[in-house]
């Protein structure tokens, strides 16, 4: 179950880089006008999220299919981490793919989005922690991989929610 729970994590991992992907188009002539990233900047956080949740993907099959269960989990859980840090440093960034023409609104979504990188950067220290643990046998491999899969998880929900909200198209 653990493996499928890698695999399913995985995807949405590998979801959330394409759904900020789909933006891209329309915000590389915003991004280059304006003072927010350079355009390379942020689709380097969506190719880290896509390659991380792709990568964790593999990962969860070859241990579905009984290869080193043991190892490819934890091995997961830190590709899993490494995205989240690297990809969460990222999300205060992806505001200006959907600018906002309410002061109020965009102030409110970008503090929800800043907060959700924030998470996704604390979980992924901690993701890629307890994956290094496991791989050490320091302590129960599977606790410590399970663990580690409910935060990234919760993770992956969270600033999923905040994306949608910043992200989602209105009805004209």
């Amino acid at each position: 179950m653990a493996s499928v729970a890698v695999i399913a994590l995985g995807i949405a991992l590998f979801a959330q880089g394409v759904a900020i992907t789909s933006r891209w188009r329309d915000a590389v002539k915003r991004l280059a006008k304006s003072r927010g990233p350079r355009p390379e900047q942020v689709g380097g956080g969506m190719s880290i999220d896509a390659f991380g949740g792709l990568a964790g993907v593999i990962l969860g099959l070859v241990a579905l299919g009984g290869t080193r269960p043991l190892v490819l989990l934890p091995a997961a859980v830190v590709v899993f981490g490494a995205a989240l840090l690297l990809g969460g440093a990222m999300q205060p960034d992806l505001v200006y793919l959907a600018p906002e023409r309410n002061p109020k609104v965009a102030r409110v979504t970008y503090e929800a989005i800043q907060t959700s990188g924030g998470v996704m950067v604390l979980v992924g220290v901690g993701a890629a922690v307890l994956g290094v643990l496991a791989l050490l046998d320091v302590g129960p491999v599977l606790t410590l991989t399970l663990v580690a899969l409910l935060a990234i998880g919760m993770s992956l929900l969270f600033a999923g929610g905040a994306l949608t909200a910043r992200l989602a198209r209105r009805p004209a």
